[in-house]
């Protein structure tokens, strides 16, 4: 799961780093230029049939999007370490139960001594 968050972070960060980059022309060679910025888009413009002005906005819904579904993921693979826990904690908090046992005291309590059978 971490090597998919991993490709899925850095994804988003190459993406949104190059296009800032290159919209603001800061970058130190050719591909971080303004004029590639524009001749990019202006090709996805002419393969996609719509206004280069609209892609930055559509590929934001995309990231958005992709990034409900791997954290969709996440949650699903997660939820049997951090569901337990969280129930506990809203429950405490909001007066439903009077016992709560947080994750630290689980540990101490698993990995307390141990006595030798006799």
């Amino acid at each position: 799961m971490r090597k998919i968050l991993i490709l899925w972070a850095a994804t988003i960060v190459f993406f949104w780093g190059w296009y800032f980059m290159s919209y603001y022309n800061t970058g130190p060679s050719f591909f971080f230029s303004r004029g590639f910025h524009d001749h990019m888009f202006n090709v996805y413009s002419n393969i996609l049939q719509i206004p280069a002005s609209e892609i930055p906005l559509k590929l934001a819904y995309v990231f958005v999007v992709d990034t409900l579904i791997v954290f969709g993921i996440a949650a699903l693979r997660w939820y049997k370490h951090w569901l337990p826990q969280s129930w506990n904690f809203i429950k405490h908090k909001l007066g439903l139960s009077s016992s709560y046992a947080s994750r630290d005291k689980i540990n101490a309590v698993a990995g307390g001594r141990v006595h030798p059978a006799e």
